[in-house]
């Protein structure tokens, strides 16, 4: 769906430049400005607005909806106490449902979900700006200390994931899943 969107504004934007090279120094600098004008109509400025949205929300290696998960994800603040580690995510428009945790090593969590799309865009609504992220995620914190997968305290309120974790001795070549 994305990379439509991209192939039909820049195949817009290359149409655009053509007619663009063609004024004719003819016209005088009134009919240069009628011109471009018209060149520059609502159409021209919906498909800037698509390509804005697809260079902010994602990556620059991110693939289209067909394709994999994008590795991109919510913002964290991580915490540490001398018995814990605190993660802390803001995930707004995520259900909880759709949120998976697992903990590698002890020291790597992997967060994945899904964050819906606001309802004005899913009606086709004129975004003025955009600059959350909507749609499939998969994020990797590196923790800073070893920690515990049993004993995990979570909390999902608000669009804010907390994460308890039990600090704990290294470990190596496993993964867990988390509970949420």
């Amino acid at each position: 769906m994305r990379m439509k969107g991209l192939q039909a504004s820049l195949h817009h934007l290359q149409t655009l430049t053509q007619k663009l090279s063609q004024l004719g120094s003819s016209q005088g600098p009134w009919g240069h400005l009628k011109h471009l004008q018209n060149l520059l109509d609502d159409d021209f400025w919906s498909h800037i607005q698509g390509l804005q949205r697809l260079a902010t929300a994602l990556p620059a290696s991110a693939p289209n909806d067909e394709g994999p998960d994008v590795e991109t994800g919510p913002q964290i603040d991580i915490y540490q106490t001398h018995s814990k580690v605190i993660v802390s995510c803001a995930i707004p428009g995520a259900e909880r449902a759709s949120l998976r945790a697992s903990l590698t090593d002890g020291r790597v969590l992997t967060l994945e979900g899904v964050v819906k799309e606001n309802a004005f865009v899913q009606n086709k609504g004129f975004v003025v700006q955009q600059e959350r992220f909507f749609g499939k995620f998969i994020r990797k914190i590196q923790l800073p200390a070893p920690v515990k997968a049993e004993g995990v305290v979570s909390a999902y309120r608000d669009g804010i994931l907390d994460l308890h974790f039990p600090k704990a001795e290294p470990t190596s070549g496993k993964t867990v899943r988390i509970s949420l």
